[in-house]
């Protein structure tokens, strides 16, 4: 056997034990699976596997309206999912930019439904913007947008494309 103290580049993580305890290294099981643990403060993961739930909450909006108003009362990292079947453009408001602290940020996506669009507009009644001087951002059928509030006026675009 090999003594620990005889590999002179094995690192300090090779003198912590495997298992759920605090201090020790996670190991995954015979199936590639994490155990059986808090995941409370686990960040930057992205939805997926077979679980059956969804990591991201989703609001489905019809927009049968000539103007649709996101709550401000979402969750860190919620899908708006927008449909409009008219036959006309429709406006989505976001929330107010002050209405969430800095960082916060939401995807807004756009099904299928007619070749209309709608557009992404900051919330009506303040001065906010979408990237400091965008009044608007057009979305096209299975357009989506991911955007970040700095937490008081200004949505920012942080990504876009298509899903």
């Amino acid at each position: 056997m090999i003594k620990l103290k005889q590999i002179s580049d094995a690192g300090s993580a090779a003198a912590l034990d495997a298992g759920t305890s605090a201090g020790d290294l996670v190991q995954l099981d015979s199936q590639g699976r994490l155990p059986a643990v808090d995941g409370s403060l686990i960040t930057g993961l992205s939805g997926g596997g077979s679980g059956g739930t969804s990591i991201r909450p989703v609001v489905s909006a019809d927009i049968t309206t000539a103007a649709y108003q996101i709550g401000a009362s979402l969750d860190c990292g919620s899908v708006i999912v927008v449909n409009n079947s008219s036959s006309v453009t429709r406006d989505v408001y976001l929330p107010a930019a002050n209405s969430y602290s800095a960082g916060f940020y939401l995807f807004v996506a756009r099904d299928g439904g007619t070749a209309y669009p709608a557009t992404l507009k900051p919330y009506p009644s303040s001065s906010d913007t979408i990237n400091r001087s965008v009044a608007s951002v057009t979305l096209g059928a299975y357009d989506c947008q991911k955007l970040v509030t700095d937490g008081s006026s200004t949505w920012i675009l942080i990504s876009q494309g298509r899903f």
